[in-house]
């Protein structure tokens, strides 16, 4: 059941990924340098499986040359701004020192899943 309802944030990201994607991308495409190039952030580092099969260029907090786990929200958004990186995350503060900066971001609130996850288990609740 978990497994379940992670999928269905993952889904969301993917989705969101896709429409920043039509809306950022250069008009030609063929070219590398011209692709959205991502940044995960430590929250959700567990995305990057389910993207591994996409045409989708990404960093993830913790990577060589990346911040490490555990800095700053600055220091995150600095290093995106820096080299042209779109956020993924779900920590408001991040996001927050991202608007401060112009950085582009994803934002997915996990207590909006939580509600979902538990609507669902309400949902199947009542049906016993």
């Amino acid at each position: 059941m978990y497994e379940l309802q992670y999928r269905s944030l993952i889904f969301y990201f993917q989705l969101k990924i896709s429409t920043h994607i039509g809306k950022l991308k250069y008009s030609d495409s063929n070219n590398d340098q011209n692709m959205v190039e991502f940044l995960i952030d430590e929250n959700i580092l567990g995305l990057d499986r389910y993207l591994e099969g996409m045409p989708i260029k990404y960093k993830k907090i913790g990577d060589h040359g990346c911040p490490p786990k555990g800095s700053k929200d600055s220091t995150v958004a600095r290093f995106a701004q820096e080299n042209n990186l779109v956020v993924l995350t779900n920590d408001d503060k991040l996001t927050k020192q991202c608007d401060l900066l112009g950085v582009d971001f994803i934002f997915q609130d996990l207590r909006d899943f939580a509600k979902k996850v538990k609507e669902f288990s309400d949902s199947i609740d009542n049906k016993k």
